[in-house]
């Protein structure tokens, strides 16, 4: 049965682990054509030669001017001067997406560049990737089971939206749609501070003995501090993007600590105890309604 993805000229911009990915799950659907576009040409042999690529090359515009949908899997900052550089060479009628988790920066600065030319641009956020890099590390099941935000303007051609989403869902996403301030608070919040609340652990525990710290360290640091351990460039340019919506998300944890403070220095145990609790609670209603749905559970 034919779909979407399996009569489509794709092409993704960035072979590290979340545009390897795509490739991946774009040739297993059986891709009319799946090209990339990387820096490195080795990379682009690499998953030629592991048939999850037809072709690519380093000059995007031997590529993207024959596609129908453009999946720009780069660096925020990157995806921005990668639009821009390339504007002229994307094809009237297409559909250009990224992969961000920042989106108002990069819908404020293309979407109206590309709507200009005839092209479509809405922004894509699938939550998926680990700590690791490269394309080494990407797998074709990475995208199965995802949350994928999409974050379309009132203004943008509903049939534009609808073959995005197709897209995502083809590939094993839900899709769900939200306006990109509403989507760049969600995601300070549950994601982009909890970067560098894990940063702040690591950090303190490595203050003071850390001799007898490192040896008291376990599994609860080694759960609660995996993402420290991604790359701290990315997660610096992420924070620059959305950083009014971060200093939110961290104005709200330092009242949360200082709720549980006052009620240790005030030796309110039962306080404490209803405090914990209630966190809890929230987290394994959490993991009960969305945790078990994304193997997390």
């Amino acid at each position: 049965m034919s779909t979407l993805v399996s009569t489509s000229r794709i092409a993704v911009v960035g072979l590290g682990q979340l545009g390897a990915s795509l490739a991946m799950r774009f040739s297993a659907m059986g891709c009319i054509n799946i090209f990339g576009v990387a820096r490195r040409v080795e990379v682009i042999q690499a998953l030629v030669d592991a048939d999850h690529l037809d072709g690519g090359g380093t000059d995007p515009k031997e590529i993207i001017p024959v596609v129908d949908i453009c999946f720009i899997c780069l660096p925020l900052t990157q995806t921005i001067e990668f639009i821009k550089t390339n504007l002229d060479h994307f094809r009237a009628g297409s559909i250009v997406t990224d992969v961000g988790s920042v989106k108002g920066s990069i819908v404020d600065e293309v979407r109206q560049l590309l709507w200009d030319k005839g092209v479509y641009f809405i922004g894509s956020h699938p939550m998926v990737g680990t700590e690791k890099t490269g394309y080494e590390n990407a797998n074709a099941d990475l995208y199965k089971d995802s949350i994928c935000f999409i974050t379309p303007t009132e203004d943008d051609e509903p049939d534009a939206i609808n073959i995005l989403a197709t897209f995502w869902s083809e590939i094993g996403a839900t899709v769900m749609e939200l306006d990109a301030e509403r989507h760049d608070l969600a995601v300070a919040n549950s994601s982009h501070v909890l970067h560098l609340l894990s940063a702040n652990i690591v950090r303190a525990v490595n203050n003071g003995d850390m001799d007898a710290h490192a040896m008291a360290c376990a599994g609860g640091f080694r759960d609660t501090t995996r993402i420290a351990s991604s790359d701290p460039n990315m997660w610096t340019e992420i924070t620059k993007h959305n950083k009014s919506a971060i200093l939110n998300s961290l104005s709200v944890v330092e009242d949360e600590i200082q709720s549980c403070r006052k009620l240790i220095e005030a030796d309110d145990w039962d306080g404490l105890n209803e405090y914990l609790k209630q966190a809890k609670d929230q987290r394994d209603a959490w993991l009960d309604e969305f945790g078990c749905k994304r193997g997390y559970k």
